[in-house]
């Protein structure tokens, strides 16, 4: 079951980051992927540049880089930890997260501390305000 934050829309059992990232995160590992909207907004995305596997990243530096025919972002991982999981399959074709983006992860990583992550009653607020 899905709500909306403004045009946003949420999974309340998912965490968000302010950068459109939804964060679902179990015991102490984080599976990070891109929210839908911002899919859309890219419309079709041409490529990923994918975190490395067993790198150690900080919340708030690079986590991803995404480029579509109509923009390239840069965004900051929500947690501080170490990737221990990338999905190749959005490498390798990207146009994947345009089907459903709740449902295809980007990386999952070992939590060393939880950075700016919003609950989804949070974003919702934080979206609806935006």
């Amino acid at each position: 079951m899905y709500f909306y934050g403004g045009d946003v829309k949420l999974n309340p059992d998912l965490s968000y980051s302010r950068d459109h990232l939804w964060i679902s995160f179990t015991d102490d590992i984080a599976i990070i992927g891109l929210m839908q909207e911002s899919v859309d907004a890219a419309q079709e995305i041409v490529f990923i540049d994918l975190p490395q596997l067993h790198s150690v990243i900080n919340s708030g530096e690079r986590l991803l880089s995404v480029e579509s025919l109509k923009s390239s972002l840069h965004l900051p991982s929500p947690v501080s930890g170490e990737v221990v999981e990338v999905n190749d399959a959005v490498f390798d074709e990207p146009n994947i997260l345009n089907a459903n983006a709740y449902n295809t992860f980007i990386c999952k990583m070992r939590v060393i501390k939880k950075g700016d992550v919003l609950s989804a009653e949070e974003a919702k607020t934080y979206y609806e305000n935006k």
